[in-house]
């Protein structure tokens, strides 16, 4: 991102406002001293160095207002940043990069980074990956007699194409379609039109709707295998122009393969699973999420992560129902003049939404779904009630998604803690986001009306 100056200029000054502050007070204490003459002699010695010196402060402090009015931005993944450091010190694994291939793909898919972006740095691990021997491990293995075996990976990775099919592995091919914001927003499925225009879509590429409600791995060979020359076939009639993106796979032992993506999504539901937090347990509830989510990282623990897909399958179903229940009922949404909000009631339904991740990836199926249907686009403000402390809320902020060259960021995080700082509200930040914060319930209206005027001025 282009800012017209030098950031690192920026991070040598780090307290521009409190060296001008000292210097206000020492101006009001010179003026308060009675030796004037000494002051005047004071000022003379010092008045060409001081004008040089306040002038690029200004100019400073100018560049760094500059700098947060542009929005917050998401810097390296620090998988992919430690997998960086290891591989200079001659220090890499498979494991690292696998990591890696994780912290990127989890930047991706919950629309942290730009697709240009991601593809720059898709390109960089690709390389890794090719260097590290993963392109060209045997697969099969043939015995003295002839006999071709399968021989047990280590550990692998591969560079493949993955469906923009929330995942499809552990689910069917037809709730996939139907719950991924991708399909779902494009085909409008929570409309009776939609779903017929689903089972069209499956008609026209050959695969019946009994055998695309089987689950995926127990369906045809054949059509697994042909799925990415199926849907190419009927993209120019569905819009699924880029559908498939690249991304990775990682084969280890007799396991099935999993792509990052899954390990993400299976991963994030682990850690947002509501755990009702007792004052004699909570914080050890809370660690535990924390522990499950790590062990499901490890490539020996498939049935944690599998767990957490199927909670992350939940979650997706939660965030199509809520979706399309909004957009049906479209008191729910308001919109001003800047952005758009809405505030969700307590439903069971709205506890496994209210997670900042969770609501994030709601707000951007809403974002598309309101695109599809002709709506401006704007970014939207969501509240949701905090599972065991209702008379809390927590509230994401979803700006556009970032383009190359974009010269605005997620501009929310700026206005949130002014807002709560206004009304005298108690707020907490939430995780490393600006753009997530937690407040009482009874604040949320009056917080929602000051971001409005904040960011609509």
């Amino acid at each position: 991102m282009y800012y017209g100056f030098d950031i690192e200029e920026l991070a040598d000054y780090p307290d521009l406002g409190s060296d001008l502050d000292e210097s206000d007070e020492e101006s009001d204490e010179d003026d308060d001293d009675e030796d004037t003459e000494r002051r005047r002699n004071r000022r003379r010695r010092t008045q060409e160095a001081d004008e040089s010196e306040d002038r690029e402060v200004v100019r400073l402090r100018k560049n760094k207002a500059a700098y947060y009015g542009k929005g917050s931005f998401h810097g390296i993944a620090s998988g992919y940043l430690m997998h960086e450091m290891s591989h200079a010190s001659h220090k890499n694994n498979n494991e690292n990069l696998w990591m890696a291939c994780v912290a990127l793909t989890d930047q991706f898919v919950h629309e942290r980074i730009s697709n240009e972006r991601y593809l720059s740095n898709f390109m960089t691990l690709e390389q890794h990956i090719r260097s590290a021997g993963h392109l060209d491990v045997a697969a099969t293995a043939t015995l003295k007699d002839g006999t071709k075996v399968r021989v047990p990976d280590v550990m692998r990775i591969k560079v493949d194409e993955e469906p923009r099919l929330m995942l499809l592995r552990e689910w069917t091919l037809f709730d996939s379609m139907v719950n991924s914001s991708y399909t779902s927003t494009k085909l409008k499925t929570w409309t009776d039109r939609g779903m017929y225009s689903l089972k069209l879509l499956l008609a026209n590429m050959g695969i019946a709707v009994t055998e695309a409600q089987q689950q995926f791995p127990h369906m045809k060979t054949e059509t697994r295998n042909n799925l990415k020359s199926m849907f190419e076939q009927i993209q120019a009639s569905s819009g699924f122009t880029d559908l498939y993106y690249r991304s990775f796979q990682r084969f280890h032992g007799y396991n099935p393969k999993v792509s990052a993506a899954d390990v993400v999504f299976g991963v994030s539901a682990i850690l947002e699973s509501y755990v009702e937090a007792t004052q004699e347990h909570g914080s050890y509830a809370f660690a535990n999420q924390f522990w499950d989510a790590y062990m499901a990282l490890n490539a020996d623990s498939l049935r944690e992560l599998v767990a957490g897909m199927h909670l992350a399958i939940k979650v997706q179903r939660a965030i199509h129902r809520q979706g399309c229940y909004a957009i049906m009922r479209r008191e729910i949404i308001r919109s001003t003049r800047a952005f758009r909000y809405l505030i969700l009631d307590m439903t069971p339904e709205t506890e496994l939404l209210a997670h900042p991740l969770s609501l994030t990836r709601f707000c951007y199926f809403l974002m598309d779904a309101l695109r599809e249907l002709g709506h401006p686009s704007k970014p939207i403000l969501c509240s949701a009630p905090i599972p065991g402390d209702p008379k809390s809320h927590v509230i994401v902020g979803v700006s556009q998604r970032l383009r190359i060259g974009a010269q605005h960021g997620n501009k929310f995080g700026l206005a949130f803690r002014t807002v709560a700082q206004n009304l005298g509200a108690q707020y907490s930040g939430d995780a490393f986001e600006s753009s997530w914060i937690r407040l009482k319930k009874e604040d949320v209206t009056s917080f929602m009306l000051e971001v409005q005027e904040i960011l609509s001025s």
